[in-house]
């Protein structure tokens, strides 16, 4: 049996997928993303909202869209990026 119970939601929130955010020391907020930005990435502080398991809300640091890279383990800012 699964039970969903949701404590409070968002319809109009501009979200990423949570494999797009990492800790770091931009900023105020200490979370960032790589967005893509000219075909490079480019590295950028977020204010994160809500979340779930898959998804989290973006307050600050984004617009609607904007293109981020989820996994970006391997990618530094600047490195050119290939969109999939």
């Amino acid at each position: 049996v699964d039970t969903q119970i949701v404590v409070d939601e968002n319809p109009e929130a501009l979200t990423v997928p949570i494999s797009a955010l990492f800790p770091c020391d931009a900023g105020t907020s200490g979370t960032c993303v790589f967005q893509v930005e000219r075909h490079r990435g480019d590295l950028g502080p977020v204010a994160v909202g809500l979340r779930n398991t898959f998804d989290a809300e973006v307050v600050a640091g984004l617009e609607t869209g904007d293109t981020v890279i989820a996994y970006p383990e391997s990618v530094e800012s600047g490195d050119r990026v290939q969109p999939r």
